[in-house]
This record gives C-alpha cells, structure tokens and sequence, in this order.
C-alpha cells in the first residue's frame, strides 16, 4: 500500500498554466507508513522510514487526495505523463476533500478552482491538478483558501464534487507534482501503491540532489504514530 504520513510547506502559476485544455498557466490492514509521531517499526521491506516534510536526505509528501494511486506516466495527458510540468505521481480521488500535504503557502489557484500551488519552507513547490481537461467542470470545484494564505498540513483546500468531475472532465485522475525540480536538483521517489488515505499516507518522496536511491515501499512498510 503507501507510507503513511504526516505533517510537515508549493508552484508559481507559471508551472500551472499551459497545455491541452488545463487552462491558464484506506490504507490499513495491509500497512503503511504513518504520519508525525514515533515510528514502530516497520512490519517488511525499509527498515527507516522518512518523516514527513523535511527529512534527512530529502522530502516526504503525504497525499493531499484519498483514493487511488496512478503512475505519472499513466496519466491521459502527455502534458503530464511526460513531466512537461513537473514529476510525481497521480491520484483517481474516490472522495471530494483536497487536502495541504504540507505546511506552506498557497502560490496559485485558478478561479476555476481545478488546480492549486504550494510552496514548502524548504522551497518546495507542489501542484496538485484536480482532473484532466478540467477547467471547464462548472461547480465542481469549491476552493476554500487564496493566494497568500498560509496553510498548515492536513488543512481542507478544496472541495470537489466527484459526480460532477468525472461528468465535465476527461477524467478525474490528478496529477499531484513537484515543479521545481530543475532549480533544486534531486528526483522523485514514487512511494505509495494501490490506494492512499489524505493527509495520512506518503505519496512520493523528493530526494536530495546525489543522495542514493530509496527502497521502494513493499506493501506492507508502516510506521504507526506513537
């Protein structure tokens, strides 16, 4: 499944604009990494598991969306499944609360509502894209933050009407990225697998520039809080 995460500060609206109709620039049983809190150990594959936000050797992003886990290059958009916007990974929402996955600062949102930047206090930069093709899904989107506010992890940036997403949008799926990657260095490390819960489990990691690879996190890798 996923790492479970925690709390823990995203994009210009340049890194948000452009390309292809976007408009302007359950975890449990099986385990996952928790969020904040000590960490047990985990039941299989990594014995260390990151914190969430700023960790030795990079970054753990926790999911702002529940649902399920789709690989960037999965994504139906060449505009994002070939990182022209940034890398990370994608999520099919399965329920209507977008969440800060860090703490931060809101750099861009769209009228619309269908896309939302961050920016971490370590510089980070995150978009989370909420749909492809879906700046025109009138009323599915309730953004509830502006450019400027600061937020903390786990607060409620937006709310999304599923129905009305997957019947305006080409599809629902949403790329969530880092899009600052060439100015910071480092890479993406994809973590979770199958389904993520919001605010609880690690999407991805950013790994600092030259640090080596991480494990991939086996289905069963958790680290409950204290």
């Amino acid at each position: 499944m996923a790492e479970r995460a925690g709390r823990g500060e995203g994009p210009g609206p340049a890194a948000m604009g452009g390309g292809t109709g976007h408009g302007p620039a359950g975890p449990g049983a099986n385990g996952t990494v928790r969020a904040g809190g000590g960490a047990a150990a985990p039941a299989g594959g990594n014995d260390r598991q990151p914190a969430p936000g700023g960790v030795e050797g990079g970054v753990a992003v926790p999911s702002p969306l529940t649902g399920r886990v789709v690989p960037l290059d999965q994504v139906p958009d060449p505009v994002f499944a070939e990182r022209m916007v940034g890398d990370g990974v994608a999520v099919r929402p399965e329920a209507g609360e977008v969440l800060a996955p860090l703490p931060g600062t809101v750099t861009a949102l769209f009228p619309t509502g269908h896309a939302v930047g961050l920016r971490t206090p370590d510089g980070v930069e995150i978009l989370i894209h909420l749909g492809i093709d879906s700046a025109h899904a009138e009323g599915a989107f309730e953004p509830l933050v502006q450019v400027g506010d600061r937020v903390e992890a786990g607060q409620l940036l937006i709310r999304i009407d599923l129905r009305r997403l997957e019947a305006a949008a080409r599809s629902p799926v949403s790329p969530v990225l880092v899009t600052n990657l060439d100015e910071r260095g480092g890479r993406i490390e994809a973590v979770a697998r199958d389904t993520v819960m919001a605010g609880r489990d690690v999407l991805f990691r950013v790994a600092a520039p030259g640090g080596a690879p991480g494990q991939p996190a086996g289905p069963s890798d958790t680290a409950g809080q204290g």
